[in-house]
């Protein structure tokens, strides 16, 4: 059996030892709540342009429409006035930018529309390209799977859902993403809206408001 001199000194040995395990452990403890802090960003990706060519019609003057961002820079509405059957193509040019701290990439896009029974909807077409550019100053890069055909509009979010090449885009603050490009006029191109020459004439002179949102996550998510 152990002596009382030799019981003592060992339990003053383990209450030191424990003294310097918690010390270790808030330590320890501290720096993985500083690293956490760290690592953890803003997650903002906003809208930072949003331009609409309404067509050049004869007459002119029978087309009207507009674009705007809305909901803090989350969300682009788009409003297309009198249209028609075989109507000329409004051009759309808009760009979402990452304006956090961190890297992101996209999550999904919805398209939603005002009003879901308007007949004007089943026969809007739409026709993009898009790009995106990963870095400020950095290489844009041409999205090569969104089709260059025209397509039901209703499909805008499931072709933008689809795409590897977009999904695929980690963007560093700064970065972006566009559908649509501007000409040398300065002028809309490439995100392309028009009504379709077969649409009854109950379309004729509709007016239809659709949104677009395009949500952004964590790149490592």
């Amino acid at each position: 059996m152990l002596g009382i001199k030799k019981i003592k000194i060992l339990i003053a040995i383990l209450t030191v030892f424990a003294v310097f395990m918690g010390t270790g452990y808030a330590a320890w403890a501290d720096q993985l709540n500083v690293g956490g802090t760290v690592a953890t960003g803003e997650v903002n990706v906003i809208f930072t342009t949003s331009m609409l060519a309404v067509p050049v019609t004869d007459p002119a003057g029978l087309l009207s429409g507009n674009a705007r961002i809305c909901e803090e820079g989350k969300k682009v509405e788009f409003t297309l006035d009198n249209l028609y059957p075989g109507c000329p193509a409004f051009r759309l040019h808009t760009v979402k930018k990452n304006a956090g701290s961190i890297p992101v990439r996209l999550n999904s896009a919805t398209l939603s529309f005002d009003d879901p029974q308007n007949p004007v909807i089943d026969y809007l077409e739409a026709k993009v390209d898009a790009s995106f550019c990963k870095n400020p100053g950095g290489t844009v890069y041409a999205v090569s799977d969104i089709t260059e055909e025209w397509f039901p509009l209703v499909e805008l979010d499931e072709r933008i859902n689809a795409s590897a090449q977009l999904l695929a885009a980690v963007l560093e603050p700064g970065g972006w993403i566009s559908l649509g490009t501007v000409d040398e006029k300065g002028e809309p191109q490439c995100l392309r809206f028009r009504l379709r020459e077969d649409a009854p004439n109950d379309t004729q002179g509709r007016t239809v408001v659709l949104t677009l949102e395009m949500d952004f996550i964590q790149w490592n998510q």
